[in-house]
């Protein structure tokens, strides 16, 4: 999960990596701003890449990674 407030990040995902891209719109409670949660499923291999992506169109940027067992579909 990227949150940012960034537009162009899952553009840049989905060309580079050939990755699809979930984007939810959110918004801050505390600051009460808008921002965007995206999620992608990426191997492990992949880290580096998207985490060099997203830090180069925002270094503010706050990635969450999970390990996931099995994916289905």
């Amino acid at each position: 999960m990227i949150f940012t407030k960034k537009k162009c990040i899952d553009d840049r995902i989905m060309k580079e990596m050939h990755r699809g891209v979930t984007y939810w719109q959110g918004k801050g409670a505390y600051t009460n701003e808008d921002s965007l949660i995206l999620v992608t499923v990426i191997s492990k291999y992949e880290i580096s890449q998207l985490k060099k992506i997203v830090k180069e169109i925002d270094p503010k940027a706050f990635i969450n990674t999970f390990k996931t067992e099995q994916i289905d579909g």
